[in-house]
């Protein structure tokens, strides 16, 4: 369902309702700009329209931010995913040998795919995904999200004894973790 409020400067701004069993209202700006507003079942329209008319200011900031962080980002062309693609087979793969054997794991499967929505993944049966984007990252940022990702097949979970083992292996891991998200940031 579609609505569309009125900004105090004067500008239209549409945005999406979706109605479910929630018990609270949210409201979310997507990458693209675009306005989505989740909401109960038993909530009017007047309510949510209402809702959004008074978090306007808060709508319009947030959503020029993030525009301006979509408009910032860079694109990778088709040479040079390609390139990125055949360096994370090879940097990956041994990186992988390495912690495996200091970590004492032995993992199902080791892949490398094109995910723009994670770093490293390992999922319940052991087998570790990776996205190629991870070549964007420094050399110690590569051995922390395979680390990371080796140890979940010991804590299938974020538990405290999961970062105590990661920061055995990856002292400065916090470190790595910003790296990470100001790529997330700049790169499509």
């Amino acid at each position: 369902m579609r609505n569309a409020i009125i900004t105090k400067r004067g500008e239209t701004m549409e945005y999406e309702i979706i109605k479910s069993n929630r018990k609270t209202i949210s409201i979310c700006i997507k990458n693209d700009g675009s306005i989505l507003v989740k909401a109960p079942k038993f909530v009017s329209i007047k309510y949510i329209s209402d809702f959004v008319t008074k978090n306007s200011t808060w709508i319009v900031k947030i959503r020029k931010k993030v525009i301006e962080r979509q408009s910032r980002k860079v694109s990778l062309n088709s040479e040079q995913i390609k390139f990125l693609k055949e360096k994370a087979v090879s940097v990956i793969n041994e990186k992988v040998k390495f912690y495996a054997m200091k970590i004492g794991v032995v993992p199902n499967k080791v892949t490398i795919g094109s995910a723009k929505s994670y770093w490293g993944y390992c999922d319940k049966n052991n087998n570790l995904n990776f996205s190629y984007r991870l070549m964007l990252a420094s050399e110690s940022t590569i051995d922390y999200v395979v680390a990371h990702e080796l140890i979940h097949i010991h804590h299938h979970n974020h538990s405290k004894a999961f970062w105590t083992e990661v920061q055995k292996i990856i002292p400065n891991y916090k470190e790595n973790k910003k790296e990470l998200k100001s790529l997330t940031e700049n790169y499509n």
